[in-house]
């Protein structure tokens, strides 16, 4: 696929679990979000949507705390693992928005 009208090529995603997570890292870094199993992770999902597509990701404020926060949001990648181009559309120096193509 040609970048969208627009936006330009920025680089390309992995992908070996068949899925796409995007979130600020922060979140990660020494963060009980970051610290733990993959099944841990996928524990962090928010019920899925009707055609279990996508999910938020939710974590922690802090270690023994009840209250969470979105930390980032997890997709399937339509056609599996791979390795998928990412545009941005970038503005006054600043991206704006992203498209990840998986294939479509």
């Amino acid at each position: 696929m040609a970048a969208p009208k627009g936006y330009v090529k920025i680089g390309t995603v992995g992908v070996d679990a068949g899925m796409v997570y995007m979130g600020d890292p922060c979140y990660f870094i020494e963060k009980p979000l970051g610290r733990g199993s993959w099944e841990n992770f996928l524990d962090s999902r928010e019920p899925p949507n009707e055609d279990a597509s996508h999910w938020t990701i939710v974590s922690k404020f802090a270690e023994g705390s009840p209250h969470t926060f979105p930390a980032g949001v997890l997709v399937t990648s339509g056609e599996g693992d791979g390795e998928y181009p990412v545009y941005a559309l970038i503005r006054e120096g600043r991206v704006r928005k992203i498209v990840i193509d998986f294939g479509g």
